[in-house]
């Protein structure tokens, strides 16, 4: 079933508190004296802050004066999972904001390319979150080295995750409570989302086995399987399906 992406823009000083049964994220661009109110504390919001809300939290916002905000709601934000509202802070480069803003303005564009995008800001929320423990910290770092490396089909899960210095097991269950997917599992959907970015994208213009080179796959076949196991469909029926 195809996931449901809600963005809006906003532009009000005052939300009541509320809650969704799906998870938000809203990225402030410019805002004064803010504050993302709570079922507990306010949380103070300046431009630049990336409110994180999970499902059923209590959630508002109050401020002085708010040009624009981007708000994106839907399952397919796969945020960790929180107790309450967390502040994220965008970085020097406001990628989180470029995300958030390419999300909104291709919310009517092809829905593979837009998943594509969220997929990408998901990622980089849950790089940038302030995790509590060394044991998160090692799975942000993880998280990160995936992300960027995905291309690479020398690429191994296992170097990996032995790299942060924790068991095998115990950092592969701790990657699984944070993102709800096992490193493998993450490695292959950042893969085949690329794929179908490219396929979307390059239309018939680019072998599909050269497709599979660039995300990350030497063996077509391998590529082939994975692919069809994720998205339902083969690459070449998927490419058929979006001329």
């Amino acid at each position: 079933m195809e996931q449901k992406i809600i963005c809006a823009k906003l532009n009000r000083n005052l939300y009541p508190l509320h809650s969704h049964n799906s998870p938000e994220v809203i990225v402030y661009s410019d805002i004064e004296n803010g504050f993302m109110c709570t079922s507990k504390a306010p949380l103070p919001c300046k431009s630049g802050s990336i409110a994180v809300i999970p499902p059923n939290a209590m959630h508002g916002t109050k401020c002085d004066t708010i040009t624009e905000s981007i708000c994106l709601r839907g399952d397919f934000l796969n945020i960790p999972p929180l107790d309450d509202v967390v502040i994220v802070e965008d970085n020097a480069s406001k990628e989180g904001y470029t995300l958030a803003k390419l999300i909104y303005n291709n919310r009517f564009s092809n829905h593979e390319y837009l998943i594509s995008l969220c997929h990408a800001f998901s990622n980089f929320l849950t790089m940038n979150m302030d995790f509590k423990t060394d044991a998160d910290r090692a799975v942000s770092e993880i998280i990160s080295e995936l992300s960027e490396e995905f291309s690479n089909p020398a690429l191994s899960v296992g170097d990996v995750l032995d790299k942060s210095g924790y068991a095998r097991d115990y950092i592969r269950d701790r990657f699984k409570k944070i993102t709800q997917k096992t490193p493998t599992e993450f490695l292959t959907e950042a893969r085949i989302s690329h794929a179908c970015f490219l396929i979307a994208m390059c239309q018939s213009s680019v072998p599909l086995s050269e497709i599979a080179l660039k995300c990350g796959y030497s063996d077509y076949i391998y590529f082939s399987r994975n692919f069809k196991s994720v998205m339902g469909v083969s690459p070449k029926e998927y490419r058929k399906s979006n001329r």
